[in-house]
């Protein structure tokens, strides 16, 4: 008994992460909400940062690790199957999965893959983020995809300078 009170005490705390129940949500940065774009609610955001690809790799598994409300994923499937975070013979330097926890429970999974570039003499990432409601029939996300990938480039990347952010589909264009 005393584990399910714990666990729930944990899903009850908010950490500003989760557009909650209002609709429209009056959380800041909840108002993209998608109908299905992806055949369910789902949001691509890209963005540049300032650091190299290493950095942004480990800086973005580092706070998945340490977030209450993410986690970064490197699990095998039910087929054992385990790719590495660094892809064979891609374009992208580095391949990543993470999850998000709203405070009602609802598991979402956002991909991403990291590409590294160079340009007025400084060296840069390009990331592309995928945020999709883990539910089936989630046709109204609340702006949650949304906020899950601004949530975490956020808090984890704030201090290495955005200097690129473009919504890319979903996200209820």
């Amino acid at each position: 008994m005393l584990p399910l009170l714990l666990c729930g005490l944990a899903l009850s705390k908010s950490d500003g992460s989760t557009c909650g129940p209002d609709s429209p949500s009056k959380v800041p940065g909840c108002d993209h909400a998608d109908h299905g774009s992806c055949g369910n609610a789902c949001c691509i955001v890209e963005f540049e940062v300032h650091a190299t690809a290493d950095v942004t790799h480990n800086v973005i598994k580092t706070w998945l690790d340490l977030a209450p409300s993410y986690a970064y994923v490197n699990s095998s499937d039910a087929a054992g199957h385990n790719p590495s975070d660094i892809p064979d013979s891609s374009p992208f330097d580095y391949i990543m999965q993470g999850t998000h926890i709203t405070t009602s429970g609802f598991v979402d999974k956002i991909d991403m893959w990291l590409r590294h570039g160079t340009g007025f003499g400084r060296e840069y990432t390009s990331i592309r983020a995928f945020s999709s409601s883990g539910i089936h029939g989630a046709l109204g996300d609340n702006g949650q995809n949304y906020k899950n990938i601004d949530y975490l480039m956020e808090n984890a990347l704030g201090d290495y300078g955005t200097v690129f952010r473009k919504i890319t589909y979903g996200c209820g264009q």
